[in-house]
C-alpha cells in the first residue's frame, strides 16, 4: 500500500490493485475545477502534476535528470549545478536513497518472480562508489 500526499495536505492510499482510483476520486471530491487550476497554474500538460508536492517533484526533477544522461550521483554535489539548476537541490546520498527505494518498488513490477535479474555496475570515476548501469532479465520457462 503506497501514501500519495496531495497539495493540499490530504494523505490518500493507493493500492497496486486498484491503481489511481483513490486519487482520481479525491481530485474529483476535492478539487472539482482541477481542470481550471491545472491550466492556471501553468503546468497546462493535462496532467495531474500541480497536485503533487515539490519534495516529490524535486526528487523525480532530480533521478530523471541522472538517468535520463547517465550521470553520477556525484553531479549532485557539484556546486557549478547547484548555481544553475532551476530545481531546489539534493545530495548525493538523498538522490541515491529515493533511486533504491524506487528500484526497489519497481523491480517486482517488472520482472515476474520467475525471472532471473542481472544488474551491472561500474566503479564511479569520482568516488569509492559503484554506478548503476542497468540491469536485464531472463524468463524461466
Amino acid at each position: 500500500m503506497d501514501y500519495f500526499r496531495c497539495r493540499c495536505s490530504k494523505i490518500r492510499k493507493q493500492d497496486s490493485k486498484t491503481g489511481y482510483t483513490n486519487l482520481i476520486s479525491h481530485i474529483r471530491a476535492q478539487h472539482p475545477n482541477f481542470a481550471a487550476e491545472i491550466a492556471s497554474s501553468g503546468h497546462a500538460s493535462g496532467t495531474l502534476i500541480g497536485f503533487v508536492d515539490k519534495k516529490s517533484q524535486t526528487i523525480y526533477s532530480w533521478i530523471d535528470w541522472i538517468v535520463s544522461y547517465n550521470l553520477l550521483f556525484s553531479f549532485l554535489g557539484n556546486q557549478t549545478v547547484a548555481k544553475y539548476a532551476a530545481v531546489q537541490t539534493i545530495s548525493p546520498e538523498t538522490a541515491e536513497e529515493y533511486m533504491a527505494l524506487l528500484t526497489k518498488t519497481t523491480l517486482p513490477a517488472l520482472f515476474p518472480r520467475n525471472s532471473a535479474l542481472y544488474g551491472m555496475a561500474a566503479p564511479s570515476a569520482r568516488s569509492t562508489t559503484w554506478q548503476f548501469l542497468g540491469c536485464s532479465a531472463t524468463t524461466a520457462r
